[in-house]
């Protein structure tokens, strides 16, 4: 786990006074599946074609892919030329579910490849979004052994805060975030109870009362 929020911490507070630190969210990537059906003796032309062109790239494996067995039908009509069967039949084919993701940048790429190396005329085939989960937080909460004074510890940014004291109340849970605030953190912050949060984008830092 890679904690995004760490230099946030590590500059506002002294370790001797966190008493945990738990995930709030991690970043998610959004990702594209390719499902396309392949009958049996073509499987291998197929897939190999796809993966050359950035399909089945997951973390640090390539090659990934899923398969299910399966029968295909399909009735050729008048304008079709097909592959395997006749004209004006019923026909029933071995096949193979073949199921691989790849990046939406690789999308048209790979489409591409498997449409050139696959064997039907017209090609069964289906795309779906999807999310992976990444090893990176968005967001981390902070619990304290005792109530601090947040003032204390914002004057190590800017020093009004220790002469102002804008913060009247102390606290004991604390939202961190390295990113600009968005008004979704709410309902998520309250859910842990959480009245206070720190943003920081860039050099600036923005704090929200919940």
């Amino acid at each position: 786990m890679i904690i995004t929020e760490e230099n946030i911490i590590n500059k506002l507070f002294l370790k001797k006074i966190v008493k945990e630190i738990s995930v709030i969210n991690f970043y998610f990537l959004e990702k594209k599946k390719i499902v396309v059906f392949i009958p049996e003796k073509e499987v291998e032309t197929v897939f190999k074609s796809m993966s050359k062109a950035g399909a089945g790239v997951i973390g640090n494996y390539k090659n990934c892919s899923f398969r299910t067995k399966g029968t295909g039908s399909f009735f050729p009509t008048g304008n079709a030329n097909p592959t395997k069967g006749e004209k004006g039949k019923l026909e029933f084919v071995n096949e193979v579910k073949l199921e691989m993701e790849c990046e939406t940048s690789n999308l048209n790429k790979v489409i591409n490849a498997m449409l050139d190396s696959h064997p039907y005329e017209e090609v069964a085939y289906e795309i779906y979004d999807f999310k992976r989960r990444t090893n990176r937080t968005n967001g981390i909460l902070l619990k304290f052994k005792k109530l601090i004074d947040l003032n204390e510890s914002l004057s190590k940014i800017n020093p009004l805060f220790r002469s102002d004291k804008i913060f009247k109340e102390k606290i004991l849970n604390l939202g961190i975030y390295a990113r600009e605030y968005e008004k979704t953190d709410i309902e998520e912050l309250k859910k842990l109870k959480v009245k206070t949060a720190i943003y920081k984008s860039g050099k600036n830092y923005k704090i929200v009362k919940i």
